[in-house]
């Protein structure tokens, strides 16, 4: 038996894509196989019980503290997903089908609201309909009062702004590939708009209807407006807690000299992360591409699984895992990193496979057959053809990673905290400018990094 393992192992070419696949699964083994093998080990094992035990799942399913926030958490993912598609679909539609004024600018809002961080929207919907919120207070004047936002309404209303986009943009983009000719000769037919809508229109984009709720549905379960009310409240002035008249910098002033440290980690551990995102990006949307196998299936859905896995379980499973010798991780600048890279990874990996998929591969077949090795073909032809789609979901990775907060709450110490958490920490202190200037920071450098990927991309690459 022996003697046949060793004819096996003798068989197998250690060329470099061989190399490339035994270390990129020894990577997502490492950062994300064995963090959730883990957290769900230790759910097993209870203080009060010894040995293997099934008490976690007992109290979660027989305590009413516990099974409600399942309770809660479907009710508030179905009503949301229904209002995002009712929101989403009509938007798509009119932004498809007619000139709109400032489209482009209103592309980017929707993206933005996707992309920040949920907790800046719950925000800015207090200051605006809170108990003693600017909108609030409005109507009150004239004898109008406004239905609390704080509860399951407020919950829904936060998910239904951030979410969304996942149904414009998938519509959106099955609305764009439809043949205008199949419309137009229904319409030559004498069919009527609404016959137009419901017999070609509506069946071409179903599929896409329904795959953006199922993303809509699996983010709401566990997680245009708000952008500007952070910008104009960043600028009010402060007195503690408490805005008084007037505008000006004090805001900015002060995290400049409290919470530099916040913004330093936040571009830098973004900024490592992204270079290795980039790196594992192009190596496995070429495997997934052109090398189609086990392997590359595998490694595909290995790299979407943290898509729609929460940031907050990521976090728990890494804090697990990494949390005793000898690979001590935890309250270290590398666990940040390394949950940035696991989760914000299929970005990249989605926009090289794109482009890839344009791209003849006769152009590299043409290389090797004139004697130029596959690794060398890849690094010098397809590699920098690739280059402008890795680059735009990179951009899209970078802004993804700046904004995280659901991992890095899980995750930080005082020395790796970040934007998105000191943000947090501020408003749960009451020091409401110091978290709008911050807002306000990840707010504009989400807008010029948006813009950058558009130039990038032309289009060819979706958000999502």
């Amino acid at each position: 038996m022996l003697a046949s393992f060793k004819k096996y192992v003798g068989q197998i070419r250690l060329d470099f894509w061989t190399v490339v696949k035994i270390v990129v699964i020894a990577i997502l083994a490492l950062f994300l196989i064995y963090p959730f093998s883990s957290l769900i080990y230790r759910s097993f094992f209870n203080a009060e019980v010894q040995g293997f035990t099934l008490q976690n799942y007992k109290d979660f399913f027989t305590l009413p503290y516990y099974y409600n926030t399942l309770k809660n958490s479907l009710y508030v993912c179905v009503v949301t997903t229904v209002i995002t598609i009712c929101l989403g679909v009509p938007l798509a539609y009119v932004m498809t089908r007619y000139n709109i004024y400032g489209k482009k600018l209103i592309n980017i809002f929707i993206i933005m609201s996707l992309m920040s961080p949920p907790f800046i929207g719950a925000y800015s919907w207090i200051m605006l309909f809170g108990r003693s919120g600017f909108i609030t207070q409005l109507v009150e004047e004239i004898g109008i009062t406004m239905p609390p936002i704080y509860g399951k309404l407020g919950i829904i209303m936060v998910f239904v702004m951030k979410l969304f986009p996942y149904i414009y943009l998938y519509v959106s983009g099955a609305m764009s590939s439809i043949d205008r000719s199949l419309e137009e000769a229904a319409e030559n037919l004498g069919a009527s708009k609404w016959r137009r809508l419901r017999t070609i229109t509506l069946p071409v984009v179903l599929p896409s209807i329904a795959a953006g709720a199922i993303p809509v549905y699996l983010l709401t379960l566990v997680a245009i407006l708000p952008q500007i009310v952070v910008i104009v409240t960043s600028f009010i002035n402060t007195n503690g807690p408490i805005f008084v008249k007037g505008f000006g910098l004090e805001s900015y002033k002060n995290i400049w000299y409290r919470l530099s440290s916040n913004i330093t980690n936040t571009y830098l551990f973004a900024t490592v992360a992204i270079v290795i995102i980039i790196i594992m990006g192009m190596l496995i949307s070429y495997i997934a591409v052109r090398q189609k196998g086990k392997v590359g299936v595998a490694m595909d859905l290995l790299i979407m699984f943290p898509y729609v896995i929460p940031g907050a379980v990521l976090g728990i499973g890494l804090l697990t895992a990494f949390n005793n010798p000898p690979l001590l991780l935890t309250g270290t600048p590398f666990i940040m990193i390394a949950a940035y890279v696991v989760r914000k990874l299929p970005y990249t990996v989605r926009s090289g496979s794109a482009f890839l998929q344009q791209v003849d591969p006769s152009i590299e077949e043409a290389s090797i057959n004139l004697g130029v090795s596959p690794r060398r073909t890849f690094f010098k032809i397809t590699a920098r053809m690739m280059l402008p789609g890795i680059c735009s979901g990179a951009i899209l990775s970078w802004i993804a990673c700046i904004n995280e907060l659901s991992s890095s709450i899980m995750l930080y110490t005082g020395k790796t905290s970040t934007i998105s958490v000191a943000i947090y920490t501020e408003v749960v202190r009451n020091s409401f400018g110091t978290g709008a200037a911050l807002a306000s920071i990840l707010t504009m450098t989400t807008v010029v990094s948006l813009l950058i990927f558009m130039k990038l991309s032309k289009g060819k690459v979706s958000i999502i």
